[in-house]
């Protein structure tokens, strides 16, 4: 029987986090999945993305192409992406964000329903993401 090193150190956070970053999925891989997708499971539609994906995704989702957008990062909502799924992690749990409900948020001293996109914006490149280039 095969024990991954994930299952070695299942009660182990830190190796698990170790591990997972070590994996790297390479074309083959993806087009591998592909594959079997194509075989097995015709109805999913599989979209390659030439570059980054984040706004090929974000335009997926704006146009209501696909439901959900699930990703490591936060480089999706600059975009304008409807709904992300973050750090689903092995159990299915995760963080998620419907943009809707974010602007009608309204926490003490602090009130959402004010942001407009572009605000939005302005905010995650100040945060820090991919779109700010170097330190300030």
């Amino acid at each position: 029987m095969y024990i991954s090193p994930l299952q070695v150190f299942a009660g182990d956070k830190a190796s698990k986090s170790y591990f997972a970053r070590a994996i790297d999925v390479d074309t083959r891989m993806a087009g591998f999945l592909i594959h079997v997708l194509k075989l097995y499971r015709p109805n999913v539609t599989c979209i390659v993305a030439p570059y980054e994906a984040d706004a090929q995704l974000s335009y997926l989702s704006i146009n209501n192409i696909v439901d959900c957008i699930i990703s490591e990062d936060s480089d999706t909502i600059p975009y304008g992406c409807k709904n992300v799924i973050f750090k689903l992690d092995w159990q299915g749990n995760c963080k998620q964000l419907h943009i809707q409900k974010l602007f009608g948020t309204r926490i003490s001293g602090f009130d959402l329903t004010v942001f407009t996109p572009e605000m939005l914006i302005a905010m995650c490149v100040a945060a820090g993401c991919d779109y700010l280039v170097g330190d300030f």
